[in-house]
């Protein structure tokens, strides 16, 4: 893929795959598309080269095997459903479409009080990734309560504006694993592998 726009700085070329970095101001873009990108890319062990001139525009060359991956860990996937409690709007997406890009069914929502919605109505979630930081009841409020309604599913506790403490009890949570936001694509998946 080329384009033929003002193209990147020889300094940022190496950091466009960083989260959260962007050239564009603050009001345009949050800049988490390439990073999301490179981490789709890298989960379906591909990589990608770029090169790009100032004032003579950028090209990305993508590379992706061309054997099909193991069918039997797709089709495992393909029966699990992944709740997603995050009100970053941009950032669930993306993740949602990584999740279901490796075979798993998502369902999204942005506040502590619709994942007990969706839970109670009798939607059956084989995992729950809930964040620390939500408006309203916190991430550790939302599993207490999911947890008092004697929901037995693994859930993950996500961070992404502070470090989840390492002190912090997950046993009085009951919570399965956690972590850390922007993240890192393969240790997701990887964590998400070890409960379901």
């Amino acid at each position: 893929m080329k384009d033929d726009g003002t193209g990147i700085k020889e300094g940022d070329l190496q950091k466009i795959f960083d989260p959260y970095f962007s050239t564009k101001s603050k009001d345009t873009g949050s800049g988490l598309g390439l990073y999301v990108t490179y981490g789709i890319i890298k989960a379906h062990n591909g990589h990608v080269d770029v090169s790009s001139k100032e004032n003579s525009g950028t090209t990305f060359e993508v590379y992706i095997p061309s054997y099909e991956p193991l069918k039997v860990k797709k089709a495992q996937a393909a029966n699990k459903i992944i709740l997603l409690a995050d009100d970053e709007p941009m950032l669930s997406e993306l993740l949602s479409e990584l999740l279901e890009s490796t075979g798993y069914n998502v369902i999204k929502v942005s506040s502590g009080d619709e994942a007990i919605k969706l839970l109670t109505e009798e939607i059956k979630v084989d995992l729950a990734i809930i964040d620390y930081n939500m408006p309203g009841k916190t991430g550790l409020d939302t599993i207490a309560e999911i947890r008092n309604l004697k929901f037995e599913m693994p859930i993950i506790l996500s961070s992404g504006s502070m470090k989840v403490d390492d002190d912090l009890n997950l046993d009085k949570y009951k919570i399965n694993g956690k972590l850390q936001k922007p993240y890192e694509f393969e240790t997701m998946l990887a964590t998400i592998q070890k409960f379901i």
